[in-house]
């Protein structure tokens, strides 16, 4: 599972190795922790029976590293969003929408390339969106937005 952590490294330095960041210095990728170090890896050069070259291996604080849900495809990403850019008030009401208009033809407002992303979706996956889009809410209502 990949995680997220803040990096102890300064943003220039990161940028002068092409580390990639986010915001104010958080990157992604593999934990590893030992003690009181905690790194990010990321990307695997080279690996045999003796040895495995990473290309990138960021100190973070420990405290800051968080799991961040899997990584979505392109077409969950876009069923993804477009749940997050309603808004609602009611979750439910959200997925019910798109529920609707998806498998009733309903009248919406959902984009027709959101509906074909959803096309492509295994059940699997459909859950992975459904996770991210409760992860998400959960979030913004921890950050004081509902």
């Amino acid at each position: 599972m990949k995680y997220q952590g803040k990096s102890m490294m300064n943003l220039n330095e990161m940028a002068e190795l092409a580390i990639k960041y986010e915001g104010d210095g958080y990157v992604t990728g593999y934990p590893i922790v030992s003690g009181n170090d905690a790194y990010i890896l990321n990307g695997v050069i080279e690996a045999n029976e003796e040895y495995i070259t990473i290309n990138q291996w960021v100190p973070v604080f420990p405290e800051s590293l968080k799991p961040i849900s899997p990584s979505l495809t392109d077409d969950q990403q876009v069923v993804l969003e477009w749940f997050k850019n309603e808004k609602k008030d009611q979750p439910f009401a959200t997925v019910a929408d798109f529920v609707s208009a998806y498998f009733e033809g309903a009248e919406s407002e959902v984009p027709l390339n959101t509906m074909v992303a959803f096309e492509y979706l295994t059940n699997k996956e459909q859950f992975q969106v459904l996770a991210a889009f409760a992860e998400w809410g959960l979030n913004s209502c921890q950050n004081g937005n509902s």
